[in-house]
């Protein structure tokens, strides 16, 4: 669900600003897919909530780029195309809170690797598999779920350490 992906975010996010204190400073780099050539309807109005929430709750400073993989123009999407970044677009500008604003529009997912490797400084590794990269969302979720272990063996070692009683429903799934 969404509402779930935001969660892992921003316990990504929250874990990033404990172990380094220069993504409160300098910030982290956020890549946001905004359009590929087969994006599904877009909730604009929950969309620049959450991207509001984003900027205003998240412990780290964000330097945020949009990713733009548009259809080929005979699919008769274009104004639409046109339609969702301009408003999401105006809708990130008018956020308060994100460190920088980088929109990125490619007809190739190997001119936006290009750009998101040469410019931006990312590696390969870093950049999502559907725009040429070879990260994957289910090594993010793997890694939410290693997390979660190493995070409760931890408030076990505390808990024992302190007296205090470790709840059983506490357990990783």
């Amino acid at each position: 669900t969404p509402e779930g992906r935001w969660r892992c975010a921003f316990y990504a996010q929250n874990i990033l600003a404990q172990s380094d204190t220069r993504t409160q400073t300098e910030g982290i780099l956020v890549l946001v897919v905004l359009i590929t050539p087969r994006f599904p309807p877009l909730d604009q109005v929950m969309s620049n909530r959450l991207m509001e929430n984003a900027a205003k709750i998240f412990p780290t400073k964000a330097h945020v780029h949009f990713l733009t993989l548009p259809p080929i123009p005979k699919a008769g999407k274009t104004l639409l195309v046109q339609d969702i970044t301009k408003k999401t677009m105006a809708a990130a500008a008018a956020t308060k809170g994100f460190a920088s604003i980088h929109l990125h529009v490619e007809r190739e997912s190997a001119g936006l690797v290009h750009k998101l490797t040469k410019d931006v400084g990312l590696l390969k590794s870093g950049i999502p598999l559907g725009f040429g990269g070879s990260w994957k969302l289910e090594e993010f979720f793997k890694w939410c779920k290693d997390r979660e272990a190493t995070d409760l063996r931890e408030y076990e070692r505390k808990s024992l350490a302190t007296g205090a009683e470790v709840k059983p429903d506490h357990k990783p799934a």
